[in-house]
């Protein structure tokens, strides 16, 4: 993985931990704000949204952490 590559998933990540946080809080305000914050461009929010999802159904499965 490249040195950017590298960095667009750090800080895809940290859209995807808020994108989930609202998402289980159900704060639709909260989910709004980390939607707008997803990068238009390379498939990006496919990408976000699938590891989102991913985590709110291993969530409802298992619990919290």
């Amino acid at each position: 993985m490249s040195p950017l590559d590298l960095a667009r998933w750090r800080a895809e990540t940290l859209i995807v931990d808020a994108l989930v946080a609202a998402l289980l809080a159900r704060d639709g305000r909260a989910q709004a704000a980390a939607v707008r914050t997803i990068p238009d461009d390379d498939d990006a929010h496919r990408r976000v949204w699938s590891r989102a999802i991913l985590l709110v159904e291993w969530h409802g499965v298992h619990g919290a952490d």
